[in-house]
């Protein structure tokens, strides 16, 4: 006597999970924001973007590439280390797990950007630096990579300088 297995259950389980994945089962549709603590609040500004703006391989080795992560109520400029490229190969892991420096501006002499945030009920406020850290990087499409991590930031304020601390989840695009 033999005994079958029927296929139909497997075949069935084997579609269902493949039309899963197709419609995004997987994907990460958090929107792509800056979460900072304030006050014991959790403030969110909606990023648009990071730009990563790469160096002339021959002038790697002096000269850092620098980002902009920008949103409606968010700009923030910075430089990667200098010995630190994601380069024109996208290698995103080279900065997963390294302090990122955040700068006052960016080095553009052309387009010319204050890093800044405008945050409810306290409005514009000058990040005059810190620093953010890659943690995870996901799969892109069309040249934007999701990149996630935490980020501490000095602001200023009318009463003085003030550290806050957050994380972020935005796209990043290389530029060359």
């Amino acid at each position: 006597m033999t005994s079958r297995i029927s296929v139909r259950p497997v075949f069935f389980l084997i579609a269902f999970l493949s039309a899963l994945l197709l419609l995004g089962g997987c994907a990460d549709e958090t929107p792509d924001v800056l979460a900072l603590e304030i006050d014991g609040k959790t403030i969110e500004l909606k990023l648009d973007k990071m730009d990563i703006f790469l160096v002339d391989p021959d002038h790697e080795a002096e000269t850092a590439e620098s980002f902009e992560m920008l949103g409606p109520e968010v700009v923030i400029c910075g430089q990667f280390p200098l010995k630190t490229h994601v380069g024109y190969g996208e290698k995103y892991d080279v900065i997963k797990g390294k302090a990122v420096s955040i700068t006052k501006g960016n080095t553009d002499v052309r387009e010319p950007k204050r890093s800044s945030v405008i945050l409810p009920e306290s409005g514009q406020m000058l990040v005059e630096g810190g620093s953010l850290i890659v943690e995870k990087i996901s799969p892109g499409e069309d040249a934007r990579t999701p990149l996630r991590g935490t980020i501490q930031m000095r602001l200023k304020t009318v009463a003085g300088e003030r550290t806050v601390k957050g994380t972020f989840k935005v796209k990043a695009t290389t530029w060359g």
